[in-house]
């Protein structure tokens, strides 16, 4: 059982031993005095690129001044628009050293989803640099961080119930909610990370999770409270599991929080011996697996919704247990209670919902008073309010926690917090389509039930799916789209999910097209076991079929393995179908586009995703500049992994220095 934490002996509450209201400090004044007392040290470190906490907090004080010109202040929402590293953490240290709070923009979200959370979120000011810019709204007020002077001064003051950040997740309305955290509840996650993992300037820490995802707020702001030394992974290495593992160890890193499914991925590798890492923690979703004996660190199994600042509970997972690790018991300064529909508490080894309290306890929800009061209650045994999670939860008799699973509809695919009523809102907008239903499907992937309107056709997947990734991120993308008269309804008129067909076998195969070479062949059999499908056709797309960025990490290597070829991830990315892939390895000297099936998408003659002409080989006449430039960005969107990744698209670089002069005023 994780120390730290025990069970009420008259109500059975689960509490930390210092659930007490902590005061853990302000995190921009503790990276100040860290500035100050070690200036010289190692703050990040980017591929490529070192900063100091000297050159750190000049950087940030610089971005600060900028901003309160601006007029930027107490309880002002700043967007940061940029990748993980060096830049991320100056912006968003800046805007928290201005007195403000940071929201992170996706670099690799739609425009859409982009614009609708700017303007729910009231943002008016982001901070970004020349490369990103021109993907903004037009109507923001753009700091160029390139451009900014260092400066100097101290962070403003701030309260603990000041707005510190605000992370947006799904909302069952059909649109994201901004999760508003405050002061007191990051300082004192941060404190608690600190010390439970002992943190100090000897360490490394891994900066790993993409900006958007609320872990990310574990990647930096411990470390640089504690003068370690964070340290930035590139794309390539963070999504493949070996490459991944590889880089823990030569860089020395000592604390790395991952993604639960890429933790698993990377706990089924042999580890070398002198790996210094000492903490491996996984977040995101329910952990099934358990270290191998003799890893030479320890596996931290942390839950937590960001409503609740990053993690809530946390346990230690030993390699000898028996079943699904537990997620143990509270963080420093939480609670967590096990209640009925009426509030009461529940018998140790009964299932109930998990309700959440304490200093984590976030403010509630960016300008959603009504779903605020609905999810943030009052506490009846006598705190301040309880965050009602959804999640069914059972105590074990020594006060650890098991997860059950959902008591509503929400679900998490490949590390995301998922409300498939966004999706489902999202599929009712094609015009060809009157009604709609989206459930989880095989666990990593979305299935949307559609009754086309009448006289219309129902769109196939890679229709559907071009359709929706203007709006929707990555891993909201439906893996299967089934085509029905009607939805089946209960009678009371809701509709009835039992009675929904299997999507493997109701949504016919968009294409059944045999192997025929022996290429073919291999390459047919590893997508059916990494994909855990009975068949697969040679003009199938691996994303259209449930795919995503981090199983391609480990195609690259079961290909490596199997058919003794290195291959890059790009290139699995060009040739997204089996044919597609084979010929490319078949042929290798061809350029790509050219050959059978390459760059085509499960068989339409399109690049999955993609619109007519916006495939791989579109021209630049006649506006194919602005959809190839689109195109581009859906498979830059592909290549986000299930840990939320924030991948650029492929040359996207180069389509920037074609924009036109940043906004800055």
């Amino acid at each position: 059982m994780a120390s730290g934490w025990m069970v009420g002996r008259r109500d059975g509450v689960v509490s930390s031993h210092a659930a007490a209201e902590r005061d853990c400090g302000r995190v921009p004044a503790l990276v100040a005095e860290q500035a100050r007392r070690t200036p010289g040290a190692t703050a990040v470190d980017d591929p490529g690129r070192t900063v100091t906490y000297a050159e750190l907090a000049g950087r940030a004080a610089g971005v600060a001044a900028r901003l309160r010109d601006a007029g930027a202040g107490a309880e002002t929402v700043v967007g940061v628009f940029l990748p993980r590293g060096s830049n991320l953490v100056a912006a968003e240290l800046g805007v928290l050293w201005a007195g403000a709070a940071y929201l992170p923009l996706e670099p690799g979200s739609p425009s859409g989803r982009l614009a609708h959370i700017c303007k729910d979120a009231g943002v008016g000011l982001v901070v970004t640099t020349r490369e990103f810019a021109n993907r903004l709204p037009t109507a923001l007020y753009v700091i160029d961080l390139e451009r900014v002077s260092g400066g100097t001064g101290t962070p403003e003051s701030v309260r603990a119930d000041q707005l510190a950040y605000v992370m947006y997740t799904s909302g069952s309305t059909g649109l994201p909610k901004g999760v508003m955290v405050e002061h007191g509840a990051l300082g004192n996650f941060t404190s608690w990370y600190r010390h439970e993992f002992g943190l100090g300037p000897a360490d490394r820490v891994a900066m790993l999770n993409a900006p958007g995802f609320d872990v990310s707020v574990a990647d930096v702001w411990p470390a640089l409270t504690s003068g370690a030394r964070v340290v930035a992974a590139d794309e390539e290495t963070r999504l493949s599991p070996r490459r991944l593992r590889d880089w823990l160890a030569g860089e020395e890193v000592t604390v790395a929080l991952l993604a639960t499914p890429l933790a698993e991925a990377v706990l089924g590798l042999p580890w070398p011996s002198g790996a210094r890492l000492r903490y491996l923690v996984a977040a995101g979703e329910a952990l099934r697996a358990r270290p191998a004996p003799g890893v030479p660190f320890t596996l931290v199994n942390g839950y937590g919704p960001t409503e609740a600042t990053v993690l809530a509970t946390w346990s230690i997972v030993e390699a000898d247990g028996e079943g699904a690790p537990d997620i143990g018991g509270p963080v420093a300064g939480a609670s967590a209670h096990i209640l009925d529909e009426r509030l009461r508490r529940v018998p140790p080894g009964e299932p109930g919902e998990l309700y959440i309290g304490g200093v984590g306890v976030a403010r509630g929800y960016l300008g959603q008073p009504e779903r605020t009061a609905e999810r943030f209650v009052a506490d009846p045994f006598g705190g301040a309010r309880l965050y009602r999670t959804g999640d069914v939860v059972r105590r074990r008799p020594d006060g650890s926690l098991d997860f059950l699973g959902r008591a509503d509809e929400q679900v998490k695919i490949r590390g995301h917090r998922v409300e498939p009523g966004e999706v489902e809102m999202a599929v009712r907008r094609h015009p060809s389509i009157a009604a709609a239903h989206v459930v989880a499907h095989r666990g990593t992937t979305l299935a949307a039930y559609v009754v086309p309107r009448e006289g219309a056709a129902a769109p196939s997947l890679p229709e559907l799916r071009a359709f929706l990734a203007d709006d929707l991120p990555d891993y909201m993308l439906p893996g299967a789209c089934v085509p029905l008269p009607s939805l089946p309804l209960t009678p009371n008129g809701k509709v009835d999910a039992k009675a929904l067909p299997d999507p493997d076998s109701a949504a016919a195969p968009v294409a059944g097209v045999a192997p025929e070479t022996a290429t073919e062949r291999a390459l047919a059999g590893l997508w059916c076991e990494l994909l855990e499908l009975p068949e697969v056709g040679v003009l199938d797309n691996f994303f259209d079929l449930g795919g995503h960025s981090l199983l391609m990490h480990v195609m690259q290597d079961r290909i490596a393995t199997s058919l003794g070829v290195r291959t890059r991830v790009v290139e699995l990315f060009e040739h997204p179908t089996v044919r597609a892939l084979a010929h490319h390895l078949d042929h290798p000297d061809e350029p790509a586009g050219t050959g059978a099936g390459a760059g085509r998408g499960t068989g339409a003659g399109e690049d999955a995703g993609a619109g007519p002409g916006e495939g791989p080989d579109a021209g630049e006449g006649s506006g194919a500049g602005a959809r190839r430039r689109d195109g581009l960005a859906r498979l830059g969107r592909r290549r986000r992994a299930a840990s939320g990744v924030d991948a650029p698209a492929p040359s996207e670089a180069s389509e920037a220095s074609e924009a036109s002069e940043m906004r800055e005023r």
